[in-house]
């Protein structure tokens, strides 16, 4: 089975280390959770440039470059590339595909088989890009998703991809696709690929 996973929020925990950074320089937004939206500048209770601006200034941090990914996603990945090509696709900025290789590679060795990056999440992204990750994984023939945002997991699905979606602040108590399923934690994933062979 090819299976991709995202990354922030998927593989590695993004907004708890951004809050921590951006507290780190006197800059206080809402907690994690409290963070009941993707689009942060609606959480933030600020532009959406001044929003942009602020994830840029972690995009370029040493902080940023040493995020380390969630305790389950070597074991889990590990365990499944055995059997599977693993593929991580994310709406990060093209310019952060050095930072990303970076930490695949260092934390996650020899399990993902490619990286590809959307462009989605900068600021002057309106959804209209030719990639979208629905695209990017028919084009892989993604068989399986593991996703954070409801957006992002819907869009995917739209493209007859079975989308994982794991439990955030901001996807909590909302209705769920056809072809998305809400999965408790990273391990999960495990068990629905062994339940589905």
């Amino acid at each position: 089975m090819r299976i991709g996973y995202d990354i922030d929020e998927t593989l590695f925990p993004f907004m708890p280390p951004l809050i921590k950074f951006l507290a780190g320089r006197g800059i206080i937004v809402p907690s994690y959770e409290r963070t009941h939206s993707f689009d942060l500048w609606k959480v933030w209770e600020c532009t959406r440039e001044e929003a942009f601006k602020l994830v840029n200034l972690f995009y370029d941090s040493k902080e940023f470059l040493e995020l380390q990914p969630d305790p389950g996603a070597l074991d889990l990945l590990s365990k499944l590339r055995q059997s599977h090509q693993q593929y991580a696709i994310t709406s990060r900025p093209a310019r952060m595909a050095p930072a990303t290789l970076f930490q695949v590679g260092k934390h996650l060795p020899q399990c993902i088989m490619g990286v590809h990056h959307t462009g989605q999440y900068t600021l002057h992204s309106h959804g209209n890009e030719a990639a979208t990750k629905g695209t990017v994984c028919h084009d892989l023939g993604i068989e399986l998703f593991v996703e954070d945002a409801l957006h992002h997991a819907e869009e995917i699905a739209s493209h007859g991809v079975r989308v994982l979606l794991l439990p955030r602040p901001w996807n909590i108590g909302k209705p769920v696709a056809k072809g998305v399923i809400r999965i408790p934690d990273l391990s999960a994933v495990l068990d629905y690929v062994n339940g589905s062979e």
